[in-house]
């Protein structure tokens, strides 16, 4: 077989004897990626966005409970700031006092008629309860992935957790299980409950 023959494309004999001498020497230039690497990279992309995502979500959530929870030891420690002062009374201590005192966490979003309101739109209260410089602070309308870490991780600093008609009330911070907050949130937006003294 004539050696011209096989080596079709080249511009002579001389090409074609280094072509046969390194038997890896590109035949032509490659421009771009191909097909099957371009899925490769497709299918690989999407695994990481897909991942990402899920990661987002669940950073959300965590850092919405972290939130919830500093801005409740925020007011609590705000009342009891303002309690000191009043000899203990908190009755008449509520969100327009905290508001005019400038004691509220910046993160609350404040009305211009005086509704304060946490980051889901839900109402935050002040409420009093018994005697002595008892309240409970509420916040309405936090979903249930936050409701849980809120409960759960409500300090010794309050008296008493849970979800405003929850099966099992208000109960002492180191009572509320991870099986008993899931149980008090589970029914969707729930109104999260700290009572402190």
């Amino acid at each position: 077989m004539d050696l011209q023959c096989c080596t079709w494309g080249l511009r002579g004999i001389e090409d074609a004897e280094e072509v046969w001498d390194d038997p890896l020497a590109p035949r032509r230039e490659q421009r771009g990626a191909s097909l099957v690497e371009a899925l490769a990279f497709l299918g690989t992309a999407t695994v990481v966005a897909v991942n990402s995502m899920s990661l987002l979500g669940s950073a959300a959530s965590n850092a919405g409970a972290l939130m919830v929870s500093q801005e409740a030891v925020t007011i609590q420690a705000s009342v009891r700031t303002l309690s000191v002062k009043r000899h203990g009374a908190t009755s008449d201590i509520d969100l327009s006092v905290l508001r005019a005192a400038d004691m509220l966490p910046e993160s609350l979003r404040l009305a211009p008629d005086g509704q304060v309101t946490n980051q889901w739109g839900g109402a935050v209260s002040i409420l009093p309860a018994g005697s002595g410089g008892q309240f409970v602070l509420a916040y309405e309308n936090v979903p249930t992935a936050v409701c849980i870490d809120a409960l759960t991780s409500a300090g010794n600093n309050w008296t008493a957790v849970g979800v405003d008609g929850g099966s099992a009330g208000l109960v002492a911070p180191y009572d509320m299980t991870p099986e008993l907050a899931q149980q008090q949130c589970a029914e969707g937006p729930q109104t999260v409950e700290w009572a402190s003294d």
